[in-house]
This record gives structure tokens, sequence and C-alpha cells, in this order.
């Protein structure tokens, strides 16, 4: 996993934090061989790993925590969205939709996050999206015995996904990328 600048201790990095030759190693090495490049950042992060995916577009990516973008007050910031669902222009970027329990402010069911999910799904589609729980993470989840199936049903669940987007987003997706 790879931390963004956001989510990393600040060394003076500047707004071309993967301006490293480490990373460029990483981003050419994962180029060639096929080995997914893992990223935990924020929404201000999402236009440096793009402009990485650019320079090596063979490199898999996956955005975890729906690249930091949330539901706050019930509403979706427009920039974010925009710097998120920008990266649906690589082919080989993917993102985890989750932790469904800390994309916005309500509980169980959490529906509230319904128009993100669709936003996200619907820019990337849904082979290049995933779910995840994080329910051992950083927000834990209230109740989870009770919360963690209530997250997986806000996909499995979803009116606006066919059978075989669902299937895809809760496991053939990650099977796919991560255990081929």
């Amino acid at each position: 996993r790879i931390r963004g600048r956001g989510a990393q201790p600040d060394v003076g990095q500047g707004e071309r934090w993967l301006d490293q030759d480490g990373y460029e190693r990483m981003f050419s090495a994962a180029a060639e061989h096929g080995l997914v490049l893992s990223f935990l950042l924020g929404p201000a992060d999402l236009a440096e790993v793009d402009r990485m995916c650019e320079r090596f577009p063979e490199a898999p990516v996956i955005l975890d925590h729906v690249g930091g973008v949330r539901v706050r007050d019930g509403r979706i910031d427009s920039a974010e969205l925009q710097s998120l669902t920008a990266l649906a222009r690589h082919p080989r970027v993917h993102v985890k939709l989750g932790p469904i329990h800390a994309l916005g402010a309500g509980g169980r069911p959490f529906a509230g996050t319904e128009p993100l999910l669709r936003a996200v799904i619907s820019a990337f589609g849904a082979d290049r999206c995933m779910w995840e729980s994080d329910s051992g993470g950083p927000m834990l989840m209230a109740d989870p015995p009770r919360d963690l199936p209530a997250a997986v049903d806000v996909i499995r669940k979803a009116p606006f996904l066919t059978e075989e987007e669902k299937r895809a987003i809760l496991y053939t997706t990650a099977r796919r990328l991560l255990w081929p």
C-alpha cells in the first residue's frame, strides 16, 4: 500500500510527491509485471496519481477507500468527485468501494452512500470496482454483526446494478485483479 501525501508524515514533499526515483521504479515494475499498486490517499492526491498513470498506463492501480471522497452533510464535493472520476480514463485504475459504513454520516442501512457509489460505478464500471469492508480499520463499525451485512447489502440490493455488476463488485473484480 502506498500512502498519499496526505496520509504520510510531512517530509517536505511538494505537489508532485510521486516524483521520486523509487516511485518511478515502482510504477515501471508494476507496468512491466502487472503488479498492483494500491493507494491510500485523499482527494488532493488524486491528480498526482493521475499524472503517473498517464506516464505508466499499463500499471494496475487500486484507489482504496473511494480515493478519500465522502458524503458529508448529505453532499458530495463535486471537485473531489471529478478528481476521482477523471481517473476512469485510465483503464487499469480500479476503485475500492468502502468502507461503506464510513462513507457518509448515516448509520445502517447506509443509504446515504448510494449517490457516491452510483457515480463511481458509473464512471469506472463494475468490473473496475470492488467492495471493501475495512471493518477493523480506523473507522470502526458501531455494531459489526449487524453493520457488516448491511454494508454488503448496499451493493447486493442496489436497484441500479444488475446481478452481474453486483457479482463483479462483490467478488470477480478483486479475484481477477488480486488473484489471477
